[in-house]
């Protein structure tokens, strides 16, 4: 949950960059950091999750789908099983992690 909160604030911003607003023929945001700390100035915590309500009302349905039809798809997946010529096994040491 806490990346799906990190992900809309950031989200937000990008989406303010994006528009490039204007202010007396300026750019209103400069950067990524610069827009972060004006939107907290002028709109505080609620501006920086405009936009969640939407966003959750189109994931969790998709989530929900997907972990319902996970357990009744399964028995089927191993009807067709993965040739091994597509299955890479790659060995992994300590330097690799």
């Amino acid at each position: 949950m806490r990346k799906l909160i990190t992900k809309i604030v950031i989200q937000v911003v990008r989406t303010r960059l994006r528009l490039a607003p204007t202010e007396g023929g300026m750019l209103k945001y400069t950067g990524l950091a610069q827009c972060f700390r004006l939107v907290w100035k002028e709109e505080g915590l609620a501006g920086m999750y405009g936009g969640l309500t939407p966003h959750l009302m189109r994931v969790v349905p998709s989530a929900a789908i997907m972990f319902g039809m996970y357990v009744p798809c399964r028995p089927f997946s191993s009807l067709c099983p993965i040739p091994d010529s597509l299955i890479v096994q790659v060995p992994l040491t300590k330097d690799t992690c």
